[in-house]
């Protein structure tokens, strides 16, 4: 599927859950659970007529040349990774950054923690959370992308993502919402899924 029509769909669906949850139609629990159930029926329906797997050209996977050479980091973390890994780099630092040295970056917290509060400084809490529902939703469809284009090219239906988005949520919340904290969550969960399937493997072959 193109890269941006992904990015359409999560950029929808993060607007569905905007108007949903900020209008007080449901609360917000329950209108992600309604989201994510939607959004599985409709990839299963029409998930098979709109995928290009195998036509779509692949996001490309580079090395960068000196980081290469540092032990162990840079043959895990530098050599033959995607482009939107990389991309992830930056972004984890930067949001970090953005999210508690900048005055916006304040205002989201007051408004996420203290809403009242933030709303007696003077602080938009209805258009802070609409403008951070809509990246939300932007990144939710990046993530997406990375998936089927970098991660596990192609379309496998219901199994395409394969319980990764959960496991995202569940690590975002474990982390208390810091971006540092999750992306070193992410790190560990990957070497060790890594090293039980690379062990399975083994096990398999040995007849245990």
């Amino acid at each position: 599927m193109d890269f941006t029509i992904i990015l359409q769909a999560g950029i929808a669906s993060g607007t569905v859950l905007l108007f949903a949850t900020i209008g007080e139609l449901f609360s917000e629990r329950a209108g992600v659970l309604k989201l994510t159930f939607l959004g599985a029926g409709i990839s299963l329906v029409l998930g098979e007529g709109l995928s290009k797997a195998g036509t779509v050209a692949l996001l490309p996977n580079f090395s960068v040349p000196l980081l290469t050479l540092i032990p162990i980091i840079g043959k895990i973390f530098f050599t033959d990774q995607s482009v939107l890994v990389y991309i992830g780099y930056l972004l984890v630092p930067l949001s970090w950054y953005y999210i508690n040295r900048t005055r916006p970056g304040l205002h989201l917290r007051a408004v996420g923690e203290y809403p009242s509060a933030a709303d007696a400084l003077g602080i938009s809490v209805f258009r802070v959370r609409y403008f951070y529902v809509f990246v939300g939703g932007m990144l939710a469809g990046l993530a997406g992308a990375t998936i089927s284009l970098a991660v596990s090219p192609g379309w496998f239906s219901e199994l395409t993502t394969g319980g990764q988005g959960w496991i995202a949520i569940g690590l975002v919340i474990f982390a208390q919402w810091d971006p540092v904290r999750a992306a070193l969550g992410c790190v560990c969960l990957w070497r060790t899924a890594t090293a039980y399937i690379g062990y399975s493997r083994s096990a398999c072959f040995i007849g245990l």
